[in-house]
């Protein structure tokens, strides 16, 4: 979730539609007693804008109860490109707006997927999907490169700070990996879906690394 000015969001013009006519004087009323309540969903569009799409009524009333910023939960464009192809239920994908980027990607690739071997995917298996993806952490991918940063005086009188070699980080991150699928391991059935997703984020995340050194080297 993040704290965005109202300038930086727009509404739908589907939604703003459907709200054209609503009255939002009283939910603006109390806005200006107590400040604003709820949260509104948006996704990310050109211009460093948001167009929501939950919370129309809220922005509405923000605006006349003069709220300058609110709090939005945000949907990546992959896990909005789901919720606009109609297949799945907009109510439940919204949730996946309290996910990080990279949880909604991983989610995202666990949807398709399943969409790719069954014909319809339950509402329930979504939910189920989003409680797993909140404990997903995106700690197997290195860090490839820490530019220099200027010495602090305040802090380098205390102490020194000594960067970790990128190097050896990769060389072990490697044999670790390669030792996965050698004989003496066995990835369980119901975990491959999971294996395949990890490994197809980093495999977006070395092409980005690989570039990024080529460019070094250029």
């Amino acid at each position: 979730m993040k704290i965005l000015p109202l300038t930086c969001l727009e509404k739908d013009p589907l939604n703003e539609e459907a709200y054209l006519d609503t009255d939002v004087s009283n939910l603006a009323e109390s806005m200006k007693n107590i400040g604003f309540f709820g949260d509104l969903v948006a996704y990310p569009i050109e211009g460093e804008k948001y167009r929501i799409e939950s919370g129309h009524r809220r922005y509405d009333a923000a605006m006349l109860a003069d709220i300058t910023e609110v709090p939005v939960f945000k949907l990546n464009p992959k896990m909005q490109s789901l919720a606009e192809s109609g297949n799945y239920s907009w109510a439940i994908l919204s949730q996946a707006s309290q996910l990080n980027d990279f949880q909604q990607n991983m989610l995202y690739r666990k949807i398709t997927m399943q969409g790719s071997i069954q014909s319809a995917v339950s509402g329930n298996w979504i939910k189920d999907e989003i409680d797993k993806a909140k404990c997903i952490k995106k700690d197997y991918v290195y860090s490839v490169y820490r530019e220099e940063k200027p010495d602090h005086p305040e802090v380098k009188e205390k102490t020194k700070f000594r960067h970790k070699d990128g190097y050896k980080r990769i060389e072990k991150s490697y044999d670790f990996l390669k030792s996965a699928f050698e004989d003496d391991s066995i990835i369980k059935a119901n975990r491959l879906e999971d294996c395949l997703s990890i490994l197809i984020e980093m495999q977006d995340n070395l092409n980005d690394y690989i570039t990024e050194i080529k460019k070094k080297l250029e």
